[in-house]
């Protein structure tokens, strides 16, 4: 496992246009982080779970977004500031697992400032939930898996900070 890819229900033959912002086929953080920690949850995992469970850490690791934060005042942006905990997009494209936002036509976008007010401070585009997972994977890995544990840190370098994209 990386991370979950999600899309949206399609129960008729055009997408919902409320839903449109969410269109494109994508990995979610989010999504991914919740199911992360249901698997560490299980009583006895098996050899399936600890491969989903280290892959999905090694894939937050490597495309967490460092040394920034997101200001939410009526003009949602990315500030820099350095030493902040990581954040992750909400949704990674599937090629490249780069980070996107979306307007209500549900073309995908880079950065905040390409979509209106209206999705860019409406919606949570940058979220810490993966955050939560790195204590409870060096603790689960340490107690059920520790020949394959990933090293994960919060205060390595990002993803952005390594070149692999851009979100600013």
């Amino acid at each position: 496992m990386t991370a979950v890819a999600i899309r949206p229900l399609e129960t008729t033959d055009s997408i919902d246009e409320n839903f449109a912002f969410r269109s494109p086929a994508s990995f979610g953080s989010q999504e991914s982080a919740a199911i992360v920690r249901l698997l560490m949850e299980l009583p006895h995992p098996d050899a399936r779970v600890k491969r989903a469970v280290h892959g999905a850490m090694k894939w937050f690791d490597t495309y967490k977004i460092t040394g920034l934060r997101i200001i939410r005042d009526g003009n949602a942006r990315l500030v820099a500031a350095p030493g902040a905990l990581p954040i992750w997009a909400r949704f990674y494209d599937l090629e490249h697992c780069e980070p996107f936002v979306c307007d209500r036509d549900g073309l995908p976008r880079r950065r905040l400032d390409e979509i209106g007010s209206e999705r860019r401070n409406g919606y949570s585009w940058y979220n810490s939930r993966p955050t939560e997972l790195y204590p409870l994977y060096e603790a689960w890995a340490d107690r059920y898996d520790p020949k394959h544990k990933v090293s994960v840190r919060l205060d390595s370098q990002g993803a952005n900070e390594k070149g692999l994209f851009s979100v600013k």
